[in-house]
C-alpha cells in the first residue's frame, strides 16, 4: 500500500463484546500517516470475533505501530 512505507504509530480505542465482536474503534491518537490511519481502523473493523472477554465486555487503548 502506497502511504504505508513511511511507518508510523497510531493509538486505537474500542470495545470488545461480551460476544467477543470488535465494537466502536476509533483513532485517538494519529500517526500523522493518514493511510496508516485508515489502515488501522479497517482492521478493527473487518476483524471479526476476536474470542470472549474474561468476565464480559472489555474496552482497550491500543498503540498499533508499523516500520
Amino acid at each position: 500500500q502506497a502511504g504505508l512505507a513511511s511507518g508510523g504509530e497510531a493509538k486505537v480505542q474500542f470495545r470488545i463484546s461480551a460476544g467477543g465482536v470488535i465494537l466502536s474503534p476509533a483513532i485517538v491518537r494519529r500517526s500523522g500517516n493518514p493511510a496508516l490511519d485508515k489502515l488501522v481502523l479497517q482492521a478493527c473493523r473487518e476483524g471479526g470475533n476476536v474470542g470472549r472477554p474474561p468476565g464480559g465486555g472489555m474496552d482497550i487503548a491500543l498503540p498499533i505501530r508499523v516500520n
